[in-house]
Protein backbone atom coordinates (compact mmCIF):
# COMPACT_ATOMS: atom_id res chain seq x y z
CA UNK A 1 0.00 0.00 0.00
CA UNK A 2 3.23 1.85 0.51
CA UNK A 3 4.02 2.22 -2.71
CA UNK A 4 0.16 3.04 -3.96
CA UNK A 5 0.50 5.68 -1.75
CA UNK A 6 3.63 7.27 -3.12
CA UNK A 7 2.39 7.31 -6.39
CA UNK A 8 -1.03 8.94 -5.61
CA UNK A 9 1.75 11.67 -3.90
CA UNK A 10 3.56 12.03 -7.16
CA UNK A 11 0.35 12.52 -9.38
CA UNK A 12 -1.35 14.85 -6.81
CA UNK A 13 1.98 16.93 -7.45
CA UNK A 14 1.90 16.84 -10.60
CA UNK A 15 -1.41 18.15 -11.16
CA UNK A 16 -0.85 20.72 -8.38
CA UNK A 17 1.75 21.96 -10.59
CA UNK A 18 -0.48 21.82 -13.60
CA UNK A 19 -3.01 24.02 -11.86
CA UNK A 20 -0.53 26.62 -10.79
CA UNK A 21 0.99 26.84 -14.34
CA UNK A 22 -2.17 27.48 -15.91
CA UNK A 23 -3.25 29.82 -13.53
CA UNK A 24 0.04 31.56 -14.05
CA UNK A 25 -0.51 31.10 -17.49
CA UNK A 26 -4.19 32.43 -17.68
CA UNK A 27 -2.56 35.44 -15.37
CA UNK A 28 -0.09 36.70 -18.44
CA UNK A 29 -2.97 36.28 -20.85
CA UNK A 30 -5.16 39.14 -19.48
CA UNK A 31 -2.27 41.53 -17.99
CA UNK A 32 -2.12 44.18 -19.97
CA UNK A 33 0.64 45.00 -22.74
CA UNK A 34 2.86 48.25 -23.04
CA UNK A 35 2.86 49.66 -26.66
CA UNK A 36 6.08 49.64 -28.08
CA UNK A 37 7.56 53.13 -28.66
CA UNK A 38 9.43 53.89 -31.60
CA UNK A 39 11.80 56.45 -33.45
CA UNK A 40 11.91 56.11 -36.85
CA UNK A 41 11.17 52.93 -37.11
CA UNK A 42 13.34 51.50 -34.76
CA UNK A 43 11.86 49.60 -31.71
CA UNK A 44 13.13 51.17 -28.30
CA UNK A 45 10.66 48.95 -25.63
CA UNK A 46 8.26 46.66 -26.28
CA UNK A 47 6.43 44.26 -23.78
CA UNK A 48 3.32 43.42 -25.69
CA UNK A 49 3.05 39.86 -26.49
CA UNK A 50 0.34 37.93 -28.30
CA UNK A 51 -1.36 35.35 -26.50
CA UNK A 52 -0.90 31.89 -25.84
CA UNK A 53 -3.77 29.37 -25.22
CA UNK A 54 -0.92 26.26 -24.61
CA UNK A 55 -1.31 24.11 -21.62
CA UNK A 56 0.89 22.43 -20.16
CA UNK A 57 0.56 18.71 -21.32
CA UNK A 58 -1.29 16.16 -18.96
CA UNK A 59 0.28 13.09 -18.07
CA UNK A 60 -1.58 9.95 -19.03
CA UNK A 61 -5.04 8.83 -17.25
CA UNK A 62 -4.39 7.60 -13.79
CA UNK A 63 -6.19 3.83 -13.50
CA UNK A 64 -6.67 1.97 -10.38
CA UNK A 65 -6.96 -1.47 -10.56
CA UNK A 66 -8.38 -3.97 -7.94
CA UNK A 67 -10.86 -6.49 -6.95
CA UNK A 68 -13.96 -4.70 -5.64
CA UNK A 69 -14.29 -3.18 -1.77
CA UNK A 70 -10.68 -2.12 -1.68
CA UNK A 71 -11.45 1.41 -1.30
CA UNK A 72 -11.18 2.58 -5.62
CA UNK A 73 -13.66 4.89 -5.61
CA UNK A 74 -12.71 6.57 -2.27
CA UNK A 75 -9.20 7.14 -3.56
CA UNK A 76 -10.54 9.38 -6.44
CA UNK A 77 -12.79 11.26 -3.78
CA UNK A 78 -9.61 12.46 -2.08
CA UNK A 79 -8.05 12.61 -5.30
CA UNK A 80 -10.86 15.34 -5.56
CA UNK A 81 -10.88 16.83 -2.55
CA UNK A 82 -7.18 17.55 -2.61
CA UNK A 83 -7.45 19.07 -6.18
CA UNK A 84 -10.28 22.04 -4.57
CA UNK A 85 -12.25 20.47 -7.36
CA UNK A 86 -15.97 18.39 -7.83
CA UNK A 87 -16.30 14.53 -7.83
CA UNK A 88 -18.38 13.30 -10.37
CA UNK A 89 -19.10 9.57 -11.29
CA UNK A 90 -19.62 7.42 -14.93
CA UNK A 91 -20.26 4.21 -14.39
CA UNK A 92 -19.49 2.04 -17.63
CA UNK A 93 -20.61 -1.04 -16.14
CA UNK A 94 -23.82 -1.32 -18.39
CA UNK A 95 -22.66 0.56 -21.17
CA UNK A 96 -22.99 -1.42 -24.51
CA UNK A 97 -23.31 0.88 -26.78
CA UNK A 98 -21.58 3.92 -28.35
CA UNK A 99 -24.87 6.37 -27.85
CA UNK A 100 -24.46 5.80 -24.09
CA UNK A 101 -21.21 7.80 -24.31
CA UNK A 102 -21.44 9.94 -27.34
CA UNK A 103 -25.27 10.48 -26.90
CA UNK A 104 -28.18 9.82 -29.52
CA UNK A 105 -28.60 12.10 -32.32
CA UNK A 106 -32.02 14.30 -32.32
CA UNK A 107 -33.53 12.24 -34.90
CA UNK A 108 -34.29 9.85 -32.72
CA UNK A 109 -37.12 9.75 -30.35
CA UNK A 110 -36.06 9.69 -26.68
CA UNK A 111 -32.78 11.13 -27.90
CA UNK A 112 -30.40 12.76 -25.22
CA UNK A 113 -27.02 13.26 -23.98
CA UNK A 114 -24.09 11.03 -23.61
CA UNK A 115 -23.55 10.02 -20.18
CA UNK A 116 -20.31 12.26 -19.89
CA UNK A 117 -22.02 15.44 -20.48
CA UNK A 118 -24.96 14.43 -18.00
CA UNK A 119 -22.59 13.78 -15.56
CA UNK A 120 -20.87 16.98 -16.11
CA UNK A 121 -24.10 19.24 -16.59
CA UNK A 122 -25.44 17.80 -12.70
CA UNK A 123 -21.86 18.04 -11.53
CA UNK A 124 -22.18 22.28 -12.73
CA UNK A 125 -18.68 22.63 -12.96
CA UNK A 126 -15.69 21.59 -16.06
CA UNK A 127 -12.73 22.12 -13.16
CA UNK A 128 -13.90 18.37 -11.56
CA UNK A 129 -12.55 15.34 -11.48
CA UNK A 130 -14.56 12.61 -13.48
CA UNK A 131 -14.18 8.90 -12.27
CA UNK A 132 -14.78 6.38 -14.93
CA UNK A 133 -15.97 3.39 -13.16
CA UNK A 134 -15.21 -0.08 -14.20
CA UNK A 135 -13.98 1.10 -17.18
CA UNK A 136 -12.47 -2.73 -17.67
CA UNK A 137 -16.17 -3.94 -18.65
CA UNK A 138 -16.12 -1.93 -21.52
CA UNK A 139 -12.24 -2.03 -22.90
CA UNK A 140 -12.61 -5.94 -23.71
CA UNK A 141 -11.53 -7.31 -26.94
CA UNK A 142 -14.68 -7.94 -28.90
CA UNK A 143 -16.73 -5.83 -27.42
CA UNK A 144 -18.81 -2.81 -29.48
CA UNK A 145 -16.30 -1.15 -31.24
CA UNK A 146 -17.92 1.87 -31.54
CA UNK A 147 -17.95 2.47 -27.54
CA UNK A 148 -14.52 1.46 -27.03
CA UNK A 149 -13.25 4.24 -29.34
CA UNK A 150 -15.46 6.42 -27.89
CA UNK A 151 -13.71 5.38 -24.75
CA UNK A 152 -10.22 5.77 -26.08
CA UNK A 153 -11.12 9.35 -27.40
CA UNK A 154 -11.87 10.43 -24.10
CA UNK A 155 -9.08 9.32 -22.80
CA UNK A 156 -6.70 11.10 -25.61
CA UNK A 157 -5.43 14.37 -24.02
CA UNK A 158 -5.23 15.62 -27.84
CA UNK A 159 -9.39 15.43 -28.64
CA UNK A 160 -10.37 16.13 -25.16
CA UNK A 161 -10.60 20.09 -26.73
CA UNK A 162 -13.12 18.89 -29.43
CA UNK A 163 -15.09 16.13 -27.93
CA UNK A 164 -18.37 15.67 -29.89
CA UNK A 165 -21.48 14.89 -28.15
CA UNK A 166 -23.92 13.44 -31.20
CA UNK A 167 -27.17 15.07 -28.86
CA UNK A 168 -25.31 18.59 -28.47
CA UNK A 169 -23.94 18.82 -31.85
CA UNK A 170 -21.27 20.85 -31.75
CA UNK A 171 -17.46 19.95 -30.39
CA UNK A 172 -17.35 20.27 -26.35
CA UNK A 173 -13.76 20.98 -24.63
CA UNK A 174 -13.33 18.71 -21.82
CA UNK A 175 -9.48 19.52 -20.88
CA UNK A 176 -9.92 21.17 -17.56
CA UNK A 177 -11.42 18.13 -16.81
CA UNK A 178 -9.28 15.46 -14.65
CA UNK A 179 -10.41 11.74 -15.51
CA UNK A 180 -9.63 8.59 -13.51
CA UNK A 181 -10.51 5.20 -14.41
CA UNK A 182 -11.23 2.43 -11.88
CA UNK A 183 -10.82 -1.43 -13.40
CA UNK A 184 -11.49 -4.43 -11.37
CA UNK A 185 -8.79 -6.19 -13.56
CA UNK A 186 -6.33 -5.40 -16.57
CA UNK A 187 -6.45 -8.85 -17.93
CA UNK A 188 -9.05 -8.54 -20.32
CA UNK A 189 -8.60 -4.74 -21.35
CA UNK A 190 -7.22 -4.36 -24.94
CA UNK A 191 -4.56 -3.41 -25.77
CA UNK A 192 -4.78 0.59 -27.32
CA UNK A 193 -6.52 1.21 -24.00
CA UNK A 194 -4.10 -0.08 -21.60
CA UNK A 195 -1.51 2.20 -23.28
CA UNK A 196 -3.55 5.52 -22.70
CA UNK A 197 -3.61 4.77 -18.90
CA UNK A 198 -1.26 4.28 -16.36
CA UNK A 199 -2.09 1.51 -14.01
CA UNK A 200 -1.63 1.54 -10.07
CA UNK A 201 -2.24 -1.92 -8.99
CA UNK A 202 -4.35 -2.00 -5.66
CA UNK A 203 -4.18 -5.29 -3.71
CA UNK A 204 -7.22 -7.08 -1.98
CA UNK A 205 -7.09 -6.51 2.07
CA UNK A 206 -5.66 -9.01 4.14
CA UNK A 207 -6.77 -11.19 6.85
CA UNK A 208 -5.68 -9.50 9.29
CA UNK A 209 -6.95 -6.16 7.93
CA UNK A 210 -10.05 -7.09 7.60
CA UNK A 211 -10.38 -8.04 11.20
CA UNK A 212 -9.04 -4.78 12.15
CA UNK A 213 -11.66 -3.12 9.31
CA UNK A 214 -14.46 -5.76 11.14
CA UNK A 215 -13.27 -4.77 14.74
CA UNK A 216 -13.98 -0.60 13.95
Amino acid sequence: MSKVKKRLMEYLAVMKLHQARSSSQKDEETRPTTEPSSVEGVTLNSTARSPTNRKAPPGPVMCLVGPPGVGKTSLCRSIADALGKKFCRVSLGGVRDEAEIRGHRRTYIGAMLGTVLQELARCGSRECVMLLDEIDKVAQPGFNSNAQAALLELLDPSQHSTFRDHYLGVPFDLSCITFICTANSASEMSRPLIDRLEMVELASYTLQEKREIAKR
